[in-house]
């Protein structure tokens, strides 16, 4: 259960089919497989492809941070954004984990993937899924915001 430093590219298509690129994993492999990469194990690194027939993205995006920044020391910025991360990760593991999990953080941004089979996937009920967490990140980063005062109008945008 301890975490595997690797690097994973999702290549969306507009069927709405994927390709998960594996391209590199650290740590103690063989006892820490993602789901659909065992058949790699004794291989010679390199670039390894799953096709996923069925993702859904879940971006986030926290509203009007701009307007907040630059009256805030950049320390109360970073914290913000730690606890944006750490409130929407909090949720994905209680309410989805393996179907869903942050693919890549950039700036105010998160990237959800649902259903990408790299680790584990529900067939059929990854709009539900989806749906349900985004719902469920959205609820609880923006609860979290109201502990940052009322001087601020930032919310959780979402879209899946």
């Amino acid at each position: 259960r301890n975490p595997v430093p690797c690097r994973l590219t999702v290549q969306l298509r507009m069927d709405l089919s994927s390709e998960l690129v594996f391209n590199e994993i650290q740590g103690k492999v063989s006892q820490s497989v993602p789901r659909g990469f065992g058949q790699y194990i004794r291989q010679e690194p390199g670039l390894h492809l799953v096709d996923a027939k069925e993702v859904a993205c879940i971006m986030t995006d926290l509203a009007n941070t701009t307007s907040f920044s630059i009256q805030q020391p950049p320390r109360v910025m970073a914290e913000l954004l730690h606890k944006v991360y750490v409130t929407a990760n909090a949720v994905v593991e209680r309410e989805a984990l393996p179907y869903v999990y942050i693919h890549e953080i950039v700036g105010d941004s998160l990237l959800l993937l649902c259903n990408a089979e790299f680790m584990g996937r529900f067939p059929g009920r990854t709009a539900a899924i989806g749906i349900y967490v985004a719902s469920k990140v959205q609820k609880a980063v923006d609860e979290m915001l109201r502990s940052f005062g009322s001087d601020h109008d930032m919310y959780l945008r979402i879209g899946i």
